[in-house]
């Protein structure tokens, strides 16, 4: 004997639900909405304009616009990221104010009027599309670069698949191709010019201040004919932030990433053709960049700076050495010289005071009853709470009180002065500079 099966009510409501709801009315149910990763320089449009803020919300119909120089980044529903640069203009899954026939659902993908896109379809994640005036592109897997202008679109499958629909024809392109497609003609993929390989850098490069320049060769491996290139640097694997990107013309075959600060940095190069499609990426090259690198201070630690080996380098005035690192002052600044054996050439580096580290203080003040003398002691610590010796004090009082000068103590990082504060002076404060980088107020009442 079978066994009935069991229906909620719930369920049962629901599913009656979905014979009587049309797709217009599920369309208006269930919006979508994507995540703002980032956003610099991108206007939210509309009836109320405003600068996109960072982490939100971004609902179904808005309009964007990115600036120029900005860029903004989207976390799509189903997982994959949209990024939009170059004076992008989109409106994100569909644009409300299109009607369409009666009976039909109106597009959810995301409009894109112009711009440069790029979009990630990661393992885990749905595919998504990008609608231009010229073809559909939709991204099943991989990394997807789109320019779309007013008539015409360009899309290069960096890595992975996607699908092009133009003119009623739809194309499966694979990773390696692209194609540039005009508004009123089918997409024609064909295979992007391969990316070339880089000379001249080396895995490790020694900085002997706080950056360098890395001089960047390129060779061709194809033969397909160039119009640019094009040269990034980031310092995450991925890519996913850029920190510079150098344009070339077809006859520059060397170009030079200028101030590079120390630590590992990732570098690739590409070919423009000249139908404007960029091509593959060449071979990654990952740099470590070791130089003098600033430690900030913790809590029961100074801040220091540590040095490669054997190189030679002196902090202020002391004469040069190469000890592995050099404790810093804390709330002074620095000048830390550092030779190339080569040339024998010193580079100097800035040490600000606050990379130096915070300067703590403890304020007494022991007061004469009889009179209207009173001793202010100022105790100066670091981050290990060792007193401070050697510091310049300057005590600043309002009209009508006298400070004698400051003295140092022996006790290490004490430092007194005789303040004398009349009755008809009034409450008021003393202002206390040390280093010229401290400051801070000593309230007295006589």
């Amino acid at each position: 004997m079978k066994q009935a099966r069991r229906y909620s009510t719930t369920a049962l409501c629901v599913a009656t639900m979905g014979w009587a709801l049309s797709p217009m009315w599920v369309h208006a149910l269930v919006q979508r909405s994507a995540g703002v990763v980032s956003a610099r320089n991108v206007e939210l449009l509309g009836p109320q304009r405003r600068e996109l803020a960072p982490s939100e919300q971004v609902t179904e119909g808005q309009h964007l616009r990115v600036r120029e120089g900005g860029e903004l980044s989207l976390a799509m529903h189903g997982g994959g990221r949209l990024t939009a640069r170059d004076q992008a203009d989109l409106f994100v899954y569909g644009d409300p104010s299109v009607t369409v026939p009666a009976g039909h659902t109106p597009s959810r993908d995301t409009l894109a009027r112009r711009g440069e896109f790029v979009m990630r379809v990661g393992p885990g994640s749905r595919a998504f599309s990008l609608v231009t005036p010229a073809a559909t592109i939709t991204a099943l897997s991989g990394e997807v670069l789109v320019r779309a202008s007013a008539n015409r679109v360009r899309f290069m499958v960096l890595s992975g698949r996607a699908r092009v629909r133009a003119m009623g024809h739809e194309t499966l392109v694979r990773e390696g191709w692209g194609a540039r497609v005009d508004f009123g003609h089918a997409a024609v993929p064909r295979p992007l010019v391969q990316g070339p390989t880089m000379t001249g850098l080396q895995p490790t490069v020694t900085a002997y201040g706080s950056a360098t320049d890395l001089a960047v060769g390129l060779r061709t491996v194809s033969n397909t004919p160039v119009a640019q290139w094009q040269v990034e640097l980031s310092r995450q694997a991925d890519f996913s932030q850029i920190e510079q990107r150098r344009t070339l013309g077809a006859a520059e075959l060397q170009t030079a990433l200028q101030r590079v600060a120390t630590g590992r940095v990732f570098i690739r190069a590409r070919a423009i053709d000249t139908e404007q499609l960029e091509g593959t990426w060449g071979p990654t090259a990952a740099v470590d960049i070791v130089g003098p690198r600033v430690i900030e201070a913790a809590p029961g630690r100074l801040a220091l700076v540590t040095l490669p080996p054997g190189m030679r380098c002196a902090m202020d005035s002391s004469p040069m050495h190469t000890l592995p690192s050099m404790v810093l002052t804390p709330g002074r600044a620095h000048q830390l010289r550092c030779e190339r054996p080569d040339t024998h050439e010193v580079v100097t580096t800035e040490i600000s005071a606050a990379q130096a580290g915070e300067i703590h203080h403890h304020v007494t003040v022991v007061s004469d009853t009889t009179s209207d003398m009173h001793v202010v002691s100022i105790r100066l610590s670091d981050s290990r709470g060792g007193g401070i010796p050697y510091a310049a004090l300057r005590i600043e009082a309002p009209a009508g009180v006298q400070v004698s000068h400051v003295t140092e103590e022996a006790q290490r990082g004490v430092y007194t002065a005789t303040v004398q504060w009349p009755h008809r002076v009034g409450a008021g404060a003393l202002h206390v500079v040390v280093n010229d980088t401290l400051r801070f107020d000593e309230h007295m009442v006589p």
